[in-house]
């Protein structure tokens, strides 16, 4: 049984009391942060022509984004054959098949991997 089991809190004894003091000293911020910033102003073009160039940015950053969602969905969808294909890789190979298709390194310790180029045969007999 510890010190803890029995109640014992280091903050109630006097050497505690000065290391719980040091400790909360030494994650007090130091300095202060000066106010000169008030505000910032937002970097928009005032002109036609920044503001044509700032609105093409932002259209091609939104379909950015809805292609990646996109692409996201599909790989979604195609996921699950991905693993199957990973799977019977591992079964024709021989190595123990995981539930995500992947060899570990903890599964190949037990397990020597072949090679995937099978020798050549000599026909030839002597």
């Amino acid at each position: 049984m510890g010190l803890l089991s029995y109640g014992y809190k280091a903050s109630k004894t006097p050497a505690g009391k000065k290391v719980v003091e040091k400790v909360k000293d030494f994650f007090k911020p130091r300095g202060k942060v000066p106010n000169t910033i008030t505000s910032v102003k937002p970097s928009v073009g005032k002109s036609k022509l920044k503001k044509a160039v700032d609105d093409v940015k932002l259209s091609s950053l939104k379909t950015k984004g809805r292609m990646k969602r996109s692409f996201q969905k599909m790989e979604e969808d195609i996921d699950p054959a991905r693993i199957k294909l990973r799977q019977t890789t591992q079964k024709l190979i021989g190595e123990p098949v995981t539930k995500s298709g992947v060899s570990k390194g903890k599964d190949m310790k037990k397990f020597k991997t072949p090679s995937l180029n099978p020798k050549a045969i000599n026909k030839e007999k002597k």
